[in-house]
């Protein structure tokens, strides 16, 4: 069946939303549009989130995109992305299981996404 492998691509694309080449390209386009209050906060979130890799097993694309998620959010103050982006990260955390990873897993994903995302807003807010 064509659909297997269809519900699979679609799952890595939604996947690869957290993965490092697209956290990049976050920061990029934060950059050049001389934003560098948000560069700052992602990249900080971003370090935060690979020093936790270190030492725990977590769905760590889900935490990237989840950082990734809120940040835009919160910069393009947008309720329509906002509901639409947060409904593709939603698709995210399905395809996640979808490809093998455990709702355990993904439960520490989005809980190091909430820590990094925090602790980097914090640091942020008081420079």
């Amino acid at each position: 069946m064509k659909t297997k492998p269809l519900l699979k691509n679609i799952a890595r694309d939604l996947l690869a939303l957290g993965g490092i080449p697209f956290y990049v390209l976050v920061i990029i386009r934060a950059y050049i549009g001389h934003d560098i209050y948000f560069v700052y906060e992602i990249v900080i979130a971003g370090i935060i989130l690979l020093l936790l890799s270190r030492f725990f097993k977590a769905a760590y694309s889900v935490a990237c995109s989840l950082t990734v998620l809120i940040f835009i959010s919160l910069y393009y103050d947008e309720p329509f992305f906002t509901i639409g982006a947060s409904i593709v990260w939603v698709l995210l955390l399905f395809s996640a299981n979808y490809l093998g990873k455990s709702w355990e897993e993904i439960g520490k994903g989005v809980g190091f996404g909430i820590v990094a995302t925090g602790i980097s807003y914090g640091i942020c807010y008081l420079i």
